[in-house]
């Protein structure tokens, strides 16, 4: 017989291996290098990639447009003792907590978001999380350890960690602890004990803190199939204790959730949304996707490139981010097992009831009319991307059945043949079905790229291998170590082998992120690409653009209506064609925005001539020092200035040192010449040369000359054939226009255009002030007659402003804050606070109070038997 001692080392030896088992899993990430901003802003220098192209260990790229970006922002706030209510940074401003999906309230995991590659610490942890938090509930119920080892580990690697490891990860280790909240309320129910629902309260409040409410919901709902069954095993007088225990858990999670509840829920009813107005309602998996529910590697190596030869028609609706979760064959096989036990098994009802939650929600992926139809009609669930976020919670109940039925094992319970063959029927049944949609993707994708065919062939033949040893050792308690191997091998290896395609060399660059920190000041940025979106707030650099959902209503009619019709207004990266983007550019100046980053400057020239296009140029020319290429230009420029002038320049991952001149001349007598440095010289795209005064060409015949002046290292020029001769990739250009001003700073991944005449973050309408500004919060004021301050910052119901130390009312201009000042000098303070915050928090003292108070609440506590399923 074990000593309880014994036991208790088994658990910590089984708890410290789940602990260990994700760094082990990210261990590809962490050796390569995980910054998302280098692999995402294209603002990276020096690339190279891993073993293989495909996504670096995530689909979606929320974790590298909000979760680092925002997180590092808000953790930065807390660190300097703000509470990050809002980003002035995004926009022209927006709220930053409220909008849930930055984490902000996420304490104290945000922290980890102030580290470099922090998303990947946090998603580290959160799978440590998730794993001895269902070994928790699991030996709870009593599972034999391996068999809640096997379901914590599996649930360490749900597929969710690898689609999004952004915000809807975060929920993910609250499930199993409100799982475990609710058997603890229910047997202290049954031991008619005060208490016994404190992790429940811990759970939903964590859950809705950690920054994605529709992962939570559908979390919720799984828990509340549990709480049921849990409840319908109770004797009537215990139900009502556990029908308590469970409102109580709720009600002070919800009130400790009201600082950022009531400030989120208020913020999404008047914000931009996006598809969440209901479109979601009709939203469902791609049928030619079911493959990858079964076969996540089907067509090669997980989220690797589409073909380049596949037609839209041959490729269909695929799209990788739609799809909810997968399951393994050997899991799948697992889960069918504890399944066909019969009535004598434990757990058999609740078993039922998770069977029945994975099958109507793989009819709602499919969009089955009645079922979908069914779905819209649960409160909020038509409003959520239900196909997206439910995975989790229905990847979770495939795990507790494949949990259940090691632990049958375990227990000696032998699985008769015929059991086993209805197992092996239902598997073939369940393939077929899931296979035969998709084949025609199969089959144009493998025609595309045969080596995908052989990847996904290997990976099949390797789950059918596995999948039949599972089944073989069902009835072999000492197989259990090989079955457990067995079900973790395919999960493992489906999340450690894409991370081998992330960067393994590259850093930022450093230069362009320098200039913008130093001259942006309090004006702001926009991007038509490079370093866009969110990635400016984690340096501090107020940007235009952004990625959010919610957004300000307000701002985006403003920018939907003034600055691009045609943009995403869940993602403002401006990234369309120039000529879409040039006649909207005079209204940034007014906005306060100085520079303009874009990747070819040329692109937002008014008139340009190009001798051969850049992607027509593709013979590499070498040029040594002392080395020239030199030519003539006979063709109409069609415009008579020449102020720049652009290079399709190769530097071998900018590794060219040197100088290059480019040298234009319109008669002998009349030339400009333009020198560049070849560190600072973009690699196989337009370098740029500026004129300055321009070449007036008086309608001669132009000549180039380029010469390389110093550097003996690699490096070439790209030419094409033009009239039966090689030419450079010479673009000419017209001097710019306003509101451009011209060129203000050229780095190796992007250009800085500046634009004339910004406005100032602050200023008055009549001029009839000097304004003195300290911070974006603090200014003074020296008026000579009343006048209105505009501070260029977006208009909320939440902004407060103190004149003199005395509150004054905050206007409306367009989307920008006014303020009425009198005549004389003025302090001027700025303050923001979400609306009816004060109620919020004496909500959440309410909630803890009444948490206090039910803890310490005396009850009769007879001796009673435990109720135990």
């Amino acid at each position: 017989m074990k000593t309880l001692p014994t036991q208790a080392f088994r658990h910590r030896t089984l708890i410290l291996l789940l602990v260990l088992l994700p760094l082990f899993g990210n261990a590809a990430s962490i050796w390569f290098n995980a910054d998302p901003t280098l692999q995402l802003s294209l603002i990276g220098v020096g690339l190279r990639g891993g073993v293989y192209a495909g996504p670096p260990g995530w689909i979606d790229p929320s974790a590298a447009y909000i979760t680092q970006p925002l997180g590092f922002l808000a953790a930065s706030d807390w660190l300097h003792g703000i509470i990050p209510w809002w980003n002035s940074y995004a926009g022209v401003g927006m709220p930053l907590a409220a909008e849930t999906q930055t984490e902000a309230f996420f304490l104290p995991f945000v922290f980890l978001l102030h580290f470099k590659a922090g998303w990947l610490w946090l998603r580290i942890v959160l799978q440590a999380m998730c794993g001895v938090f269902l070994y928790g509930f699991l030996a709870e119920i009593g599972l034999a350890r391996r068999a809640a080892f096997l379901g914590a580990a599996l649930f360490e690697f749900t597929p969710e960690f690898f689609l999004c490891p952004s915000a809807p990860i975060a929920p993910l280790p609250f499930l199993p602890l409100l799982l475990l909240g609710i058997e603890r309320a229910a047997v202290a129910s049954a031991d008619e004990r005060r208490g016994g629902w404190s992790l429940i309260v811990i759970a939903c409040a964590y859950s809705f803190y950690s920054g994605n409410p529709e992962v939570a919901y559908f979390d919720g709902m799984l828990a509340g199939l549990w709480a049921i069954w849990r409840w319908l095993g109770l004797a009537w007088p215990q139900r009502l204790r556990f029908t308590l225990k469970l409102c109580a858990g709720l009600l002070v999670a919800i009130c400790l959730s009201a600082p950022l509840l009531i400030p989120a829920a208020m913020y999404t009813a008047k914000a931009y949304v996006g598809l969440h107005d209901g479109v979601f309602a009709l939203v469902h998996m791609p049928l030619q996707m079911l493959p990858l529910q079964l076969f996540p590697q089907a067509l090669g190596f997980m989220g690797v490139p589409v073909p380049t030869a596949l037609t839209p028609s041959q490729l269909g609706s695929y799209n990788l981010t739609r799809l909810p979760e997968w399951v393994t064959l050997p899991v799948l096989a697992l889960a069918l097992a504890g399944l066909v036990r019969g009535r004598a098994a434990r757990f058999y009802g609740f078993r039922l009831i998770l069977a029945g939650w994975v099958v109507v929600w793989e009819a709602r992926y499919l969009g089955v009319l009645p079922v979908r139809w069914l779905f819209n009609h649960v409160p909020g669930v038509s409003v959520m991307d239900a196909t997206r976020y439910s995975g989790p919670a229905v990847d979770l109940a495939l795990i507790l059945l494949a949990a259940f039925a090691l632990d049958d094992t375990l227990r000696q319970k032998r699985l008769s043949r015929w059991r086993l063959g209805l197992v092996g029927v239902v598997m073939g049944l369940l393939c077929a079905g899931a296979i035969l949609p998709g084949l025609p993707l199969l089959t144009h994708w493998y025609h595309a790229r045969p080596a995908a065919a052989v990847q996904a062939l290997v990976f099949f033949l390797l789950a059918v291998i596995l999948t039949l040893a599972v089944l073989a050792g069902l009835n072999r308690p000492a197989r259990r170590s090989a079955i457990i191997a067995g079900a973790l091998c395919l999960p493992v290896c489906n999340f450690v082998l894409p991370q081998l395609s992330g960067l393994s060399k590259g850093h930022l660059d450093t230069g362009l992120i320098g200039f913008l920190k130093q001259t942006t000041g309090l004006q702001r940025m926009a991007s038509t690409g490079p370093f866009g979106l969110n990635f400016p707030d984690r340096y501090g650099i107020a940007s235009v653009n952004y990625n959010a959902l919610p957004a300000p209503k307000l701002w985006t009619s403003f920018a939907h209506e003034v600055l691009d019709p045609r943009a995403d207004l869940n993602s403002f990266d401006m990234s369309g064609p120039p000529r879409d983007i040039l006649p909207h550019l005079a209204a940034f100046p007014s906005l306060g925005v100085k520079y303009l980053v874009v990747s070819d400057a040329l692109a937002f020239a008014p008139h340009s001539f190009a001798m051969v296009p850049e992607v027509a140029a593709t013979t590499a020319n070498p040029l040594r020092q002392g080395q020239a290429m030199s030519g003539q230009i006979d063709d109409d420029l069609g415009f008579g200035e020449i102020g720049e002038a652009s290079l399709k320049l190769g530097t071998y991952s900018n590794t060219a040192r040197g100088v290059l001149a480019l040298r234009i001349c319109a008669g002998a007598d009349n030339c400009r010449q333009s020198d560049v440095l070849l560190a600072n010289a973009k690699d196989n795209t337009p370098t740029l040369f500026v004129f300055d005064p321009p070449l007036i060409t008086h309608g001669r015949a132009l000549t180039y000359d380029i010469l390389r002046r110093a550097g003996d290292n690699a490096f070439v020029v790209w030419t094409g054939r033009q009239g039966g001769q090689d030419v450079p990739a010479l673009r000419l250009a017209a001097p710019w226009q306003p509101p451009l001003k011209g060129l203000a700073y050229q780095g190796i991944t992007a250009d800085v255009l500046e634009l004339a005449a910004p406005a100032r973050y602050a200023g008055t309408l009549a001029g009839q002030c000097k304004i003195e500004i300290e911070t974006r919060r603090a200014m003074r004021a020296d008026c000579a007659r009343p006048d209105t301050l505009i501070r260029r910052e977006m208009y909320a119901s939440g902004w407060h402003v103190l004149v003199d130390g005395k509150p004054a009312a905050i206007g409306q201009l367009a989307v920008f804050q006014t303020v009425g000042l009198a005549a004389g000098q003025h302090v001027i303070r700025f303050y923001y606070k979400p609306p009816h915050i004060g109620l919020a928090c004496l909500v959440a003292g309410f909630g803890l109070l009444l948490w206090g108070a039910a803890c310490f609440w005396p009850l009769r506590r007879p001796a009673a038997r435990l109720g135990r399923p």
